[in-house]
């Protein structure tokens, strides 16, 4: 009830209407009084309740704008750092490239403990060149190694040029052969794509280096490794590689004489390419040796490649290292390593 102090008939009328009320509360009984109450508090509640819906409706509407808006900086991010890393030659040391990449962080970092969800596990492609240190340098910035740098100088003839062709981490759940106890291992290997330069030839099986690429040999060298989360840092990944091994790419489609044609050339690369080794080891050749089997544990490979011609190593006593999650999503994912390398990668 308003009661304009400016006017004597608002006054008197204010003044009867309130009367009325108190004559009103002298002849109705409180039943009917209680039903008004309630009514009275039905309708209130029904416009607060309503316009409360309202401001939801705004909020949510706000708010999958916002989704819309983050989800479209988010692509525009991911394809300018595609774009620098073509241009850098996927170096990620780069000032702008490290500015784009602090800002995909930003905009989405990762979920807490993100190996508890879908996007951990998968095929993830390393960006452009492999991230191995030790490049020879060439005009026209292809990854060449040697066979030597790539394995640590484990896997002969370690002079042998490679030609990196693509990198894969191979991210999966325990399956049961790595012990964990509390299922939050992962395996954690490297699919290392190669093509290998073969040494000149001797003037025999000439045909083994024509001008159809017989000279080279392509190869798929993998490392092999587990990783679990960090107990003290949150997306902290402990990974430990164990072992590798080398061996030709065979491919079921693949032409039976050029079939032939890789086993050959692989048997005459490889063949007795350890004992020669041995023969030709110096003095700290030999120190390196037995300090490498000594403090990891390392069983060397062997000449004795087998019917599949594969040579591999095993470390017994490896060593573990860190790396961070610093972003993932449906398609790409961006680590650290402990030695503050970035590598990023794209889920294939």
């Amino acid at each position: 009830i308003i009661i304009n102090n400016n006017s004597n008939n608002n006054n008197n009328q204010a003044h009867d209407t309130i009367q009325n009320m108190l004559n009103l509360h002298s002849v109705v009984d409180s039943n009917t009084i209680a039903a008004i109450v309630i009514a009275t508090m039905a309708v209130v509640s029904f416009s607060i309740n309503k316009k409360r819906s309202q401001s939801n409706i705004g909020k949510s509407k706000k708010n999958g704008d916002d989704d819309d808006n983050s989800n479209c900086d988010r692509d525009q991010l991911k394809s300018q750092l595609k774009s620098l890393l073509s241009k850098r030659n996927s170096s990620t040391a780069q000032e702008d490239v490290i500015a784009v990449i602090d800002k995909l962080v930003a905009l989405n970092p990762p979920p807490k403990d993100c190996f508890k969800t879908d996007l951990f596990s998968g095929n993830f492609k390393i960006f452009g060149n492999a991230p191995f240190p030790g490049m020879i340098e060439n005009d026209d910035d292809i990854a060449r190694y040697t066979l030597g740098r790539m394995s640590f100088n484990i896997f002969q003839p370690n002079k042998l040029i490679c030609t990196v062709k693509s990198a894969h981490n191979i991210v999966a759940a325990d399956n049961g052969i790595i012990p964990s106890g509390d299922g939050s291992t992962f395996m954690y290997d490297l699919l290392i794509d190669i093509t290998i330069q073969t040494t000149p030839n001797d003037g025999h099986n000439r045909e083994i280096n024509d001008s159809n690429g017989y000279g080279e040999i392509e190869a798929i060298m993998r490392t092999r490794g587990f990783c679990h989360p960090s107990k003290t840092v949150n997306n902290r990944l402990m990974v430990t590689f164990t072992g590798s091994s080398l061996r030709p790419k065979k491919n079921e489609n693949q032409d039976k004489n050029k079939a032939v044609m890789l086993q050959t050339k692989w048997t005459r690369e490889f063949e007795n390419a350890y004992q020669k080794a041995n023969q030709e080891r110096s003095y700290m050749g030999w120190v390196m040796y037995y300090g490498l089997q000594w403090f990891m544990g390392l069983t060397y490979p062997t000449d004795n490649s087998g019917e599949d011609q594969t040579f591999q190593f095993e470390m017994k006593k490896p060593k573990t290292r860190h790396l961070d999650v610093l972003y993932l999503d449906e398609d790409m994912r961006i680590i650290r390593g402990f030695r503050g390398t970035v590598v990023v990668t794209e889920r294939k």
